[in-house]
């Protein structure tokens, strides 16, 4: 399956290629009949397909320095188009360049703009229809390199878990190697795991015998050093990947760095205890839940009115829960259940078919609009539209005790949406694994993850999948 999970992955970055030239190509000669509508003197089309064929080669290179089309380079579907888009602005600024050198050329620069938007459109439909023959082509196990895991470590489940659900990553473990089999946490046990294929002075005989495993990934045995280099030398032929044993729990930035050629990693602060990050994603929250609660003040209204006449009691309903640094504070929602839903005042989890909604507050929950109250969270500075769930005290006192790293969530504002929800941890779900997706969010804080939350959770609510809690 080795081979051929390589061959399509090439013939994959070879269509997109293709899919990028003609959409650069195509795009010329539609903005210069689009141009041509208005009366305008106009060079020759030939002229202009020159540079179309110029910024398609500068398109070509840029895109493949920023990893396009390099395999070794496994881009996210938002991270590659955002690539992509990177790379033709850089390659029009090229063309824009050599034409300011050639003056006796004048090229109508608002068609050099019509031809750089048609690109991109071009450009990000090809990508994602190829995209998603992909991935299409991987659910069905095509497309999958085979892996087996080397190690005793416990992110071994993360690992099964992150490629059970992404088959988009393309890889499939196909077996480990340990001393002895592998314990599945509780947590882990719907999944599947690959089999316990050797112990570790006879699994050489099991990579003969199996020529498609294309990459060894090695979880960090502590006191193995004489496995390790067993494992090393034998291991050559194939790509080689190592999971550093502590990484999984670690919650600060790391920075790969040489000290006179010592490879060394710093922990550093979360990227949000910066104080310019900090302000970027102030400004995000700001013009966004402004914009929010301007655009949806309509919806907002006949939602109000909605729940004043499909049950009695109050329209809002508020609830202390914990945000940056353990603060509390107060989030408002629709409110979707009957007045005494916890009338016996013991805190509990809602759940899909919870009987004490009412029905109108069924529809909301199913399409998220008793979460759009918390545009004032946001906009007051209690919440962020992006970040872990805020969760009410009760809880918080409960998972700190039984999970070590949990408080570190609150390293970072409680969010309206968040890295943990858009992967379908929310609601009455693991609160472990929902905590290692929250974890993952503080570590890799940055204003384009943000906005692609942002994108995706705008996609599932158009699915109508729940994001909230």
């Amino acid at each position: 399956m080795g081979a051929k999970s390589l061959d399509i992955t090439a013939l994959w970055l070879w269509l997109a290629g293709i899919g990028d030239g003609l959409a650069v190509l195509a795009a010329w000669p539609l903005a210069y009949g689009i141009r041509s509508l208005a009366p305008h003197s106009l060079l020759p089309l030939d002229v202009y397909m020159g540079f179309g064929i110029l910024s398609l080669g500068c398109y070509w290179g840029v895109g493949w320095s920023l990893g396009c089309y390099r395999q070794e380079r496994r881009l996210s579907a938002f991270d590659e188009l955002l690539t992509a888009l990177t790379a033709l602005g850089l390659s029009m600024g090229l063309v824009l360049g050599a034409a300011f050198f050639i003056r006796s050329l004048s090229l109508s620069r608002l068609l050099i703009v019509y031809a750089t938007v048609l690109s991109s459109v071009g450009i990000l439909a090809s990508r994602g229809l190829w995209r998603a023959w992909l991935y299409r082509c991987r659910r069905r196990g095509l497309g999958l390199k085979d892996v087996l895991w080397v190690g005793h470590h416990p992110a071994l489940a993360d690992v099964v878990d992150r490629l059970h659900h992404c088959p988009q990553l393309g890889f499939r473990l196909v077996g480990y190697v340990a001393p002895a089999p592998f314990p599945i946490p509780s947590d882990y046990q719907d999944l599947p795991f690959p089999p316990w294929v050797a112990t570790p002075t006879t699994w050489q005989d099991y990579l003969q015998q199996h020529p498609n495993i294309a990459e060894i990934w090695f979880g960090d045995p502590p006191g193995a050093a004489e496995l390790w280099q067993l494992q090393y030398h034998s291991c050559r032929p194939y790509r080689l990947r190592v999971v550093p044993h502590g990484l999984g729990v670690i919650t600060t930035h790391l920075t790969l760095s040489s000290l006179d050629g010592i490879p060394m990693l710093t922990l550093q602060d979360p990227p949000l205890r910066q104080p310019w990050n900090r302000l970027q994603k102030r400004l995000l929250d700001i013009v966004g839940s402004l914009l929010g609660l301007v655009v949806l003040s309509p919806v907002l209204l006949v939602v109000a009115v909605g729940v004043k006449l499909s049950s009695p009691g109050p329209i809002f309903y508020r609830q202390e829960r914990l945000s940056l640094d353990g603060e509390r504070f107060w989030i408002y929602k629709f409110r979707s259940m009957r007045v005494d839903a916890e009338a016996d005042h013991q805190p509990g989890w809602t759940t899909a078919d919870d009987p004490r909604r009412t029905r109108f507050g069924k529809f909301l929950r199913a399409t998220n609009l008793d979460e759009l109250p918390q545009l004032w969270n946001v906009l007051m500075g209690d919440m962020s539209l992006v970040g872990p769930r805020p969760e009410r005290p009760y809880f918080v006192a409960q998972f700190q005790q039984q999970y070590p790293r949990y408080l570190d969530r609150h390293l970072v504002k409680s969010g309206m949406t968040g890295w943990a929800q858009i992967h379908g941890w929310r609601g009455d779900t693991s609160i472990a694994r929902r905590t290692q997706y929250d974890l993952y969010y503080v570590q890799h804080w940055s204003l384009l993850l943000d906005l692609r939350i942002l994108a995706l959770t705008f996609w599932q609510t158009l699915q109508g999948r729940i994001w909230g809690t």
